[in-house]
């Protein structure tokens, strides 16, 4: 009986070091309370689980429901979640109800809308239609403008040749395209954009280089070799992953670089939480659970808390902040 109370507990512990908690870093209570704290107001985590049409809100008291949108009949219509705004891509062919988008539109097609390609559809964090392109293009890695008005994709507008691949900005009113620069790679590569919150510049990560884009001047910046960048809310950092595969931030104003999970590689961005307080961090390599540990960072201070078993090993989970009841912007309950 004692040598099997004893093998018991040395399971158990090797279950609690082999697990996302003190080998990895020192979980701070005060961060989990602080969490579970916000999540009365609406903050939680938010992952795919059927083909980018059902959804898993989880918060931080344990609180978990499925989503479901009603907006877009196709599969692998959600292309992601920019600035607390989902960002779907649909076939304008299929049906999509409201037609009216926040700008009051009365048609869902127009004569200047090019044949071919899909068209760029954003809702609200209630699954409410904000707006719905007129441009159809053939691209990836699309990101809003703060204002809601134009959004920029690595791709091409449908109509071009595949050849004239590359970074362009675009209106949600009206078929005319800027192009920034040239992709020089193919679709398929993992190449990042991210709108500045102040509206003026654009972050890319391609080719292994982060790069900032001037839009009034179409002047380029190099900022730091990497991948995966992206903005914090308040434009004071970026955030992103380092040729080493470090999770790293940049401080905008002096250019310096700091890491902050040294040693446990990631292959995922650092995404930020709606408010800026807070990172998402995937760990991978150099973790002690065979998918990797996500964890939540606080920038202040530096403190962590582990998600265990939340977004590893699958699609992987982001930010939501949402408010009341969720439902699909196309008049539908997400439930």
């Amino acid at each position: 009986m004692r040598q099997t109370l004893a093998l018991l507990l040395v399971s158990v512990n090797l279950c609690a070091l082999s697990s996302c908690t003190w080998l990895d870093h020192l979980p701070s209570p005060g961060l989990e309370r602080e969490l579970a704290q916000r999540s009365q107001s609406g903050l939680g985590l938010i992952r795919s689980l059927d083909h980018d049409r059902i959804f898993q809100f989880r918060r931080f008291d344990d609180h978990t429901e499925t989503l479901s949108f009603g907006c877009c009949p196709q599969r692998g219509a959600f292309d992601g979640l920019v600035h607390n705004r989902f960002v779907m891509k649909v076939n304008p062919s299929l049906p999509l109800v409201p037609t009216q988008s926040i700008w009051d539109e009365d048609k869902t097609d127009t004569n200047a809308v090019r044949s071919g390609g899909v068209q760029v559809v954003v809702l609200d964090a209630n699954g409410r239609l904000l707006a719905r392109s007129d441009l159809r293009i053939y691209g990836a890695g699309i990101t809003l403008s703060p204002d809601g008005t134009q959004f920029a994709f690595k791709g091409v507008p449908s109509g071009n040749k595949f050849e004239q691949t590359g970074i362009y900005v675009a209106s949600f009113r009206g078929t005319q395209v800027r192009k920034l620069m040239p992709a020089l790679v193919p679709l398929g590569d993992p190449a990042t954009l991210d709108w500045s919150p102040d509206g003026r510049n654009l972050l890319v990560s391609r080719i292994g280089e982060i790069s900032r884009i001037d839009l009034a001047t179409g002047r380029i910046t190099k900022l730091a070799d990497g991948s995966k960048a992206l903005w914090s809310p308040r434009g004071t950092w970026i955030s992103f992953v380092t040729p080493e595969r470090d999770s790293a931030l940049l401080e905008v104003a002096t250019g310096q670089v700091s890491l902050i999970d040294p040693g446990r590689h990631t292959g995922t961005a650092l995404e930020w939480s709606p408010d800026g307080r807070y990172l998402l961090v995937l760990e991978a390599e150099g973790s002690h659970e065979p998918y990797g540990c996500l964890w939540i960072y606080r920038v202040a201070d530096g403190a962590f808390t582990p998600i265990p078993g939340y977004g590893v090993g699958g699609p992987h989970a982001q930010w939501l902040q949402r408010d009341g009841t969720l439902v699909g912007g196309i008049g539908k309950e997400l439930r």
